[in-house]
Parts: structure tokens; C-alpha cells; sequence
């Protein structure tokens, strides 16, 4: 009696434990995917030039790179000097910003409001980049297709 009283106590209670974990954790919504590589519109690589001209994209075109974690992610666009925003995501809306003392755009920085589209179709980003500090710079519409992933070698 006693070597089944120890059996429940070692093996039951963890397994109870970890039934009650399994449990909560049915409610827990996961956040949406935005990571992976993105296209950002041709047509719109003058217009971010003109806000910033210290953004200079290679002859193929402008993109985003999503490296995702959760609800936190860091986006990386493909100028000349690969500029990075930290970036959170809340539900379909993604919020990045350059961090402090960033070089972007002559030391003022750059932020990027975004909203996640999953209309039929491939997912898109909709939303605009801006320049703090910067009242004279209208913000720049932004819309970016996510490229199909490639395969690892």
C-alpha cells in the first residue's frame, strides 16, 4: 500500500500538473505569422527615396526581411546599409521603429505602421514608413508582398 501511495504521489501529481497545463493553454491564440521575406512595390522605391534619401535599394527592388519571435520581430530592409527596426506585432497590426541613436535617415530614424491583409490571395503588408522628426516628410504608403519561401540547402 505504501509503494502505491508513492506511485500516485511521484507520477499522478506531475501527470495532473501537466493535464492542468495542457488545459490553459487550449485558450492561447498564437500570433500570426509575418516572418520571411517581402517585396515591397516597385513604384514606391522613389517615393521612399524622396522621403529618405539616405535609402538606397539594389537594382532588383525593395525589400523586407521578417525575422519573427512571438509577438516581437525585427525587420530588415535590403538598403544599402541594411537598416533595422524592432518591431511588435499586435493581432494584424505591426508597429517597428529604428532604435535610439540610429544612423537612418540622417539620425532621425525611421518608423513603419503596417497591417497584415490574408484577403484571398498572398498575404500582403498595407500601412506606411515615416520619418520622425521630420514635419516637412509626408509619410510614404508601403505595400509589400511576401515571397515565397526558398528552400534550404
Amino acid at each position: 500500500m505504501k509503494t502505491l501511495l508513492t506511485y500516485l504521489l511521484l507520477v499522478g501529481a506531475p501527470l495532473l500538473g501537466l493535464l492542468g497545463i495542457l488545459r490553459a493553454g487550449e485558450r492561447i491564440v498564437p500570433p500570426r505569422h509575418v516572418g520571411g521575406e517581402w517585396a515591397i512595390e516597385p513604384a514606391l522605391a522613389a517615393a521612399l527615396r524622396a522621403a529618405c534619401p539616405d535609402l538606397v535599394f539594389p537594382a532588383a527592388g525593395p525589400t523586407l526581411g521578417v525575422s519573427q519571435s512571438g509577438t516581437r520581430a525585427v525587420v530588415t530592409l535590403n538598403d544599402s546599409a541594411a537598416t533595422t527596426l524592432d518591431a511588435r506585432l499586435d493581432g494584424v497590426a505591426l508597429a517597428a521603429a529604428t532604435g535610439d541613436g540610429s544612423a537612418a535617415c540622417g539620425g532621425r530614424g525611421l518608423r513603419l505602421a503596417a497591417t497584415l491583409r490574408e484577403d484571398p490571395g498572398p498575404p500582403r503588408l498595407d500601412g506606411a514608413l515615416s520619418v520622425p522628426g521630420c514635419p516637412s516628410c509626408a509619410p510614404v504608403p508601403l505595400r509589400a508582398a511576401r515571397l515565397p519561401a526558398t528552400p534550404a540547402r
